[in-house]
């Protein structure tokens, strides 16, 4: 849905914490993961639904850790 460095400059550090909700991250990353945020891909879903004849969904995962190297 953008780049990564409009992701940087879009969303804020309290709206990634926002959007990632139950999911542990290091607060001290939040700068580098602001590229990491989900508002910066596409809806997992509709991408699924556009390539419905080459995929199959098996099992539905929700994140519990986000983690970036430094």
């Amino acid at each position: 849905a953008m780049s990564r460095g409009e992701a940087r400059q879009r969303i804020s550090p309290h709206a990634l914490s926002r959007q990632l909700g139950g999911v542990y991250f290091d607060p001290t990353m939040t700068d580098a993961l602001r590229e990491e945020a989900p508002s910066a891909y596409k809806p997992i879903g509709k991408v699924m639904r556009t390539q419905r004849d080459l995929t199959r969904i098996v099992r539905k995962l929700r994140p519990v850790l986000s983690y970036k190297g430094p």
